[in-house]
């Protein structure tokens, strides 16, 4: 920072704040009464996983645990991350201790990337597309 002009750290500070503002205004309903947009997303976040993961789906399913039992923590911080073929090892209670503390802790931008970049194309898959929610 103390090699930064002043006139670039207010373009840095002026690009972070635009930054914050944007994503801001697209989840100002998670945090009012019933939180809906949350509500959505977790909606969302299911029928994306039945429709790209099918076992996984089953298997939460089949465990009896509810998407809004872990999703809603992911969405309320904007963390999400899926693992499919550990899911599809672990009982209910396993499911819920291991969705509820992710194993992010030692992640790289290697990770990041990877989440980033799997995350751009389901975007592109589905945002235009709202049928993939009918089923």
């Amino acid at each position: 920072m103390s090699d930064l002009s002043p006139e670039r750290i207010s373009n840095v500070e002026a690009d972070c704040y635009w930054c914050l503002s944007k994503l801001l205004d697209g989840m100002q309903d998670h945090y009012i009464f019933a939180q809906p947009g949350i509500q959505r997303l977790v909606f969302k976040l299911k029928e994306l996983v039945r429709r790209i993961d099918e076992p996984v789906s089953k298997h939460v399913e089949d465990q009896g645990l509810e998407f809004l039992q872990f999703a809603f923590r992911w969405f309320n911080c904007l963390l999400i991350r899926e693992w499919s073929d550990e899911l599809r090892k672990l009982d209910f209670q396993e499911l819920v201790m291991f969705l509820q503390h992710l194993p992010t802790r030692n992640w790289t931008h290697v990770e990041l990337e990877m989440v980033l970049s799997r995350a751009y194309m389901w975007h592109t898959m589905f945002n235009n597309s709202p049928s993939h929610l009918a089923g």
